[in-house]
């Protein structure tokens, strides 16, 4: 009889906990393993419910300042609403919003990393590798969050307006077609957005204390042994490379979208 997909995950699952863990790791102990992932999702989860509840009251006033120039104007074609929503704008203010809070995020997961290491020392934000800060790094995240989410509601602005245009529908439907786009937002969209962007801070903020630590030499991939785990991340878990190498996956440490997987220090690469 053919097996199923959730069978031969589970069969996976247990072949992973049978002895696949490197002789380097750190969380050689099955219990030990469980706690450290379920530590480290649990300050991801609570981190990215700040930037969830940043993204939907943005939202919220983006929604208002949108439709009160919506009604005034009145526009008519896509070009007329992309005008209307000024996106340059829009991304400005977005990014101003939530460098703050993923700078504060990135502050604590670094030194979480390091308190987990116990060398006594304090992590720095600022502090510059190869000419290059963790800082402008977070900038750079907060700009490309910021035009992510702004992109993806302009566009569902722009087609669900434009379909409601061409239908004729007056101010009041179309009033409603924009509030149904940002109910869509707040419900859906914003917990994944803010739940893979606060993952991808954390590991940022992560792999910067291993190299601020100067003990760690390596990393390790430490997967989510579930149903939910992606295929590949659960054959990657206890995959361990030198600190400034990518996984197999090419990633640096886990950066893909709603992925729940972290990592773990190597103080010593055999």
């Amino acid at each position: 009889m053919r097996k199923t997909a959730k069978e031969i995950k589970n069969i996976i699952k247990k072949t992973v906990k049978k002895g696949k863990i490197s002789d380097n790791s750190l969380l050689k102990d099955p219990d030990k393993r469980k706690q450290y992932h379920s530590f480290i999702n649990k300050s991801i989860d609570k981190k990215s419910n700040l930037i969830k509840r940043r993204m939907n009251n943005f939202g919220k006033e983006q929604m208002e300042e949108f439709m009160k120039k919506f009604e005034k104007e009145n526009p008519k074609t896509k070009s007329e609403i992309r005008k209307l929503f000024n996106i340059k704008e829009q991304n400005k203010k977005l990014k101003e919003l939530m460098l703050p809070l993923v700078v504060s995020i990135a502050k604590e997961a670094g030194q979480d990393a390091l308190d987990i290491l116990s060398i006594g020392r304090n992590f720095e934000v600022k502090k510059i590798k190869k000419d290059v800060s963790l800082l402008s790094l977070l900038a750079k995240r907060a700009e490309f969050f910021a035009a992510s989410v702004n992109n993806t509601t302009l566009a569902g602005l722009v087609d669900t307006l434009a379909e409601g245009i061409a239908e004729g529908e007056g101010i009041p439907k179309l009033a409603k077609r924009i509030r149904e786009e940002y109910d869509d937002i707040s419900r859906y969209r914003s917990e994944l957005i803010a739940r893979t962007e606060t993952n991808a801070v954390v590991n940022e903020a992560t792999l910067e204390a291993y190299k601020q630590a100067e003990v760690v030499e390596g990393k390790e991939w430490v997967a989510t042994l579930d149903d939910r785990v992606r295929d590949e991340h659960l054959m990657m878990d206890g995959e361990v490379v030198g600190l400034n190498e990518p996984f197999s996956n090419g990633e640096m440490y886990p950066n893909e979208c709603n992925c729940r997987c972290v990592i773990s220090p190597i103080t010593r690469m055999i």
